[in-house]
């Protein structure tokens, strides 16, 4: 069918130097497709968009990019310094943007971080780079030999305090040949204070200041004073046992001496007792035989004189 410069036959609707809707497809001849609904915008949607879709697709690239970003009539979009670039179309404000950000985080990375400590030179490390912070222990220690507990970290103005409990507590501390636990304090071959006692380890113990109480040690001054006290005493009593020993010597010598007056004595009394009785008894004893001599015996017989 042809009516004027439109033909309609089996391959569809031809308008001459305007559109055509054929099997081929929709052609609009250059012309505008006006009154078109809003078409799907998504995944797989096959709808056509109109001009309206079109804008707000444009006003919104444009507000993303941002800055002196416009929307043509026609549909593009200018752009003029993206981003303070200088740079006018996304690719090289992107890339002038990716060199700062490279210059910037080199200069960073180089830069990095300086650490310093009481003593020593200051460490420099880049950023990524890695700083050992090492103890003397043996790595291989177990966990449950080690402790945190008395190690506090404090921020400062100029950085961070690594501090010590002013109260800290351990389970041993090992300084040399001494080491001091829950026991007490132990020397090695010196002296020991432990829970069982002191024990001066064949050392000599000094300053002692002077006891006072029964339990208390006594040091040497004191010992020599005892000592001295006591060998004034005992000198003491030595002299007095002296004195004593020869006022007996002399109280038996005396009594020694008055006894041997008096033995003698005796013995001279006894002996002139003894000399007289014997003399009396011999001059009884010549009277008798004289008397009985002189007296003689009788003899009588039945008759006679």
């Amino acid at each position: 069918v042809t009516t004027g410069d439109s033909v309609l036959n089996n391959n569809g609707l031809t308008i001459k130097d305007g559109p055509s809707i054929t099997k081929d497809g929709i052609n609009a001849g250059n012309k505008v497709i006006t009154n078109v609904a809003d078409g799907s915008i998504a995944n797989g949607s096959k709808d056509a968009v109109n001009g309206g879709q079109i804008k707000n697709i444009s006003d919104s690239i444009k507000n993303s990019i941002g800055g002196n970003t416009t929307v043509n009539p026609d549909g593009s979009i200018t752009t003029n310094n993206i981003g303070g670039t200088g740079k006018n179309n996304i690719n090289d404000a992107i890339k002038s943007v990716d060199d700062k950000v490279t210059n910037g985080v080199n200069d960073l990375t180089n830069k990095g971080l300086n650490f310093a400590g009481n003593a020593g030179k200051d460490v420099h490390r880049n950023l990524g780079d890695k700083l050992n912070i090492v103890g003397g222990a043996d790595a291989a220690t177990a966990e449950d030999k080690t402790s945190g507990e008395n190690v506090i970290t404090r921020t400062t103005a100029d950085g961070i305090k690594i501090e010590l409990l002013k109260d800290a507590k351990f389970d041993s501390i090992t300084t040399g040949d001494s080491v001091l636990n829950n026991n007490g304090l132990t020397i090695k071959d010196g002296p020991s204070i432990t829970k069982d006692g002191i024990n001066a380890g064949n050392k000599v113990i000094t300053n002692v200041a002077e006891g006072v109480n029964g339990k208390d040690a006594v040091n040497v001054d004191q010992l020599t004073k005892t000592k001295d006290g006591l060998d004034n005493k005992i000198t003491d009593t030595n002299n007095k046992l002296d004195d004593a020993k020869k006022d007996l010597g002399n109280r038996i010598t005396d009594t020694k001496d008055q006894l041997t007056t008096q033995i003698t004595d005796t013995k001279t009394e006894l002996n002139n007792t003894i000399n007289n009785t014997k003399t009396e008894l011999n001059s009884k004893i010549d009277n008798t035989k004289t008397e009985l001599q002189n007296k003689g015996l009788n003899f009588a017989g039945n008759a006679g004189a």
